[in-house]
């Protein structure tokens, strides 16, 4: 199998409960067992409010599922039409908002001297 580096390996992940298994398992599988990681809510996924939930997973395929969002909320739809980058889904957040809220973390993983995972 591929080499794994010796020297310590900063490791980040989402706090959703299927990235926290993953890196888990991952880490208990690996020469990383002992090595801890860092969960952030920054690095979760866009939060789609009233618009998500297992409806929009299940119509999800190779595409995100607007067609079903155009249907469920029209007036919503127009408004991310127009401005897709800072218009809010309904109770949730802007694709700007989750910019913004990456954006330390993205920079600290810059920053830092060590491999990132």
């Amino acid at each position: 199998g591929p080499v794994l580096p010796h020297r310590p390996v900063k490791v980040l992940c989402s706090t959703v409960t299927s990235c926290l298994s993953t890196v888990a398992a991952f880490l208990e599988s690996s020469n990383f067992s002992s090595q801890a990681f860092q969960q952030t809510s920054s690095l979760n996924p866009i939060d789609r409010g009233r618009l998500g939930g297992a409806w929009w997973v299940d119509c999800c395929s190779d595409k995100p599922a607007f067609d079903a969002a155009q249907e469920r909320d029209p007036s919503w739809f127009s408004q991310w039409e127009a401005n897709k980058l800072y218009c809010r889904f309904p109770g949730g957040e802007s694709y700007h908002d989750v910019m913004v809220r990456a954006e330390p973390v993205l920079l600290e993983m810059e920053m830092t001297t060590r491999p990132v995972l």
